[in-house]
């Protein structure tokens, strides 16, 4: 042992022995007065002679406490994040008035997305006619949309329904879920309309579907959610 660890440890048994001895004079004297405040001042002593190895024990418990709550508090948020889906549709609309054959029209299409990764479609049209040649033109095209609204519905995954708007016009809704939807037994004339046709496959991204109904005059605006799965 070196004289300076050799000296430390002299001197911190000598401070512990004159920290005994002082609480045993003051017991000593205590004696003489009382036995119970004797007792209590030894055993004050004791414990403040202890407290000095005791406080760093409990502080480092608390740390290591306190570290623990941390890191179990992250995990706890990493799951929360895992478990959450970003939920977006695309909104792409076209209107036009006075057209050439006498109607009007609003085609409301909305693209619906997990993670951007396309699950659903949903294709809106109303139509109607402002003058005599614009009511042929209804009436022949809502025949044509109810016969193929009788046909799609046999399709899993695959739904359309068609009606009549103010007397002048209609309306068809076409819903296709790409999660179920057997894209071979969609019958081949949906394709040829662009408001039956099951234009984008399974998990398209959003980016093209936009680009590609921008070009055409479309007006694409995004929305999203966040939701538990």
């Amino acid at each position: 042992m070196s004289k300076k660890k050799k000296q430390a440890t002299e001197e911190l048994v000598q401070t512990q022995v004159l920290n005994i001895e002082e609480v045993r004079r003051v017991a000593n004297y205590e004696k003489k007065l009382s036995k119970k405040p004797a007792a209590i001042c030894a055993i004050l002593g004791i414990f403040m002679i202890l407290l000095g190895g005791t406080s760093q024990g409990y502080i480092s418990y608390n740390q290591m406490m306190l570290e623990t709550s941390t890191k179990q508090k992250n995990v706890a948020a990493r799951k929360v994040n895992d478990n959450l889906q970003s939920n977006t549709t695309l909104t792409c609309t076209l209107a036009k008035a006075a057209n050439p054959d006498g109607t009007n029209f609003l085609a409301t299409f909305t693209y619906k997305f997990t993670n951007n990764q396309l699950k659903g479609i949903k294709k809106e049209l109303l139509m109607d006619g402002y003058n005599t040649q614009g009511l042929i033109t209804i009436f022949d095209q809502y025949t044509i949309y109810q016969n193929l609204a009788t046909l799609g519905n046999t399709v899993n995954g695959y739904s359309i329904t068609s009606g009549p708007h103010d007397n002048v016009g209609f309306y068809v809704t076409t819903e296709i879920d790409l999660t179920k939807v057997d894209a071979t037994k969609v019958p081949d004339i949906y394709s040829t309309l662009m408001y039956t046709s099951v234009d984008y496959k399974l998990n398209t991204k959003s980016e093209e579907i936009k680009t590609n109904y921008e070009a055409l005059g479309f007006t694409c605006t995004s929305a999203s959610e966040s939701v538990n799965k």
